[in-house]
């Protein structure tokens, strides 16, 4: 069975901004290509066909990797008489209100326990305690309206190496270009049912490949400064070329150097490689990843 798997940036910006990288892997070899990395435009389509549906038929892909939300708060398509965000019933926020409600109280019992040992503990960055950050962001609660219920997991799990690395924590819907979301939520109607379509995140992926050893944090450092990043992005690509064995044509390494958007497709596209390569542990898109179905 064939494998392509393409990512596609279209949370911000134009249109004609857009680039896809896709990966195919080749059994004769036993390893992914990139087989190409090309902005939406280059692509000439007839006007009566859509370019992102011919696309997908074109290279036959078996999974499309998007930054967006695929999923929506559970308030969304809720069918219950409504008592109120805050007297929500449903099951999922309540056990996601339950868990965060779990760790602030046993954060808080550390801190009357043995506030000297908190406090040194806390300096020092303790993996074992709540962040000042990641708790200001838990005590804000989980609103079923905004909030998707995965949001939490993902809270907990990366909120404190996005402030770290990139100034930023995870929002669901920040940044993204409505338009072109709604866009693709109507195209994905239209997908070969073989399809699948899956979430994540450029910045996750990012701190994955850190945490793997991949990368380093250093060349987080150099990916945020504007004169140092096309080192960080040639650095970033020959390890992920090293470490998962993948082939890139030396004018694909070009654009994904000098372009961050070609750059941010195939970071996303990566993350689909793992759900296909490692059956056990998809590390990459673990809880942040959906099926279309």
């Amino acid at each position: 069975m064939k494998k392509s798997i393409a990512g596609i940036g279209v949370g911000s910006g134009r249109k004609e901004s857009f680039y896809f990288s896709v990966l195919e892997f080749f059994e004769k070899e036993n390893r992914w290509f990139l087989k190409t990395c090309q902005q939406l435009r280059e692509f000439e389509y007839p006007e009566t066909e859509d370019s992102l549906l011919a696309w997908i038929n074109d290279f036959d892909l078996s999974t499309v990797i998007v930054d967006f939300p695929l999923s929506m708060p559970p308030c969304f398509d809720c069918q219950l008489t409504c008592p109120g965000s805050i007297e929500c019933p449903e099951l999922k926020v309540v056990e996601k209100r339950k868990l965060i409600a779990d760790l602030l109280t046993q954060d808080q019992e550390k801190i009357e326990t043995n506030p000297k040992k908190y406090e040194v503990d806390r300096i020092n960055n303790s993996s074992l305690l709540l962040s000042k950050s990641l708790k200001r962001k838990l005590k804000k609660g989980f609103v079923p309206y905004w909030n998707r219920v995965v949001d939490v997991d993902l809270w907990i799990d990366y909120h404190d190496d996005l402030m770290n690395y990139f100034k930023k924590g995870l929002s669901s819907f920040g940044n993204e270009n409505s338009i072109q979301v709604l866009r693709f939520k109507y195209l994905e109607r239209h997908f070969p049912q073989n399809v699948k379509v899956l979430e994540t995140n450029y910045e996750v992926v990012l701190i994955e490949l850190l945490r793997h050893k991949v990368i380093s944090s250093k060349d987080l450092s150099l990916l945020g400064s504007f004169d140092s990043s096309d080192l960080a992005r040639e650095s970033i690509i020959k390890k992920i070329e090293k470490h998962f064995d993948l082939f890139v044509y030396e004018k694909d390494r070009e654009t994904l150097i000098k372009k961050p958007r070609a750059f941010k497709s195939l970071l996303l596209t990566l993350s689909g490689l793992e759900t296909q390569k490692i059956k056990d542990k998809e590390f990459f898109i673990s809880d942040f990843g959906y099926s279309n179905t």
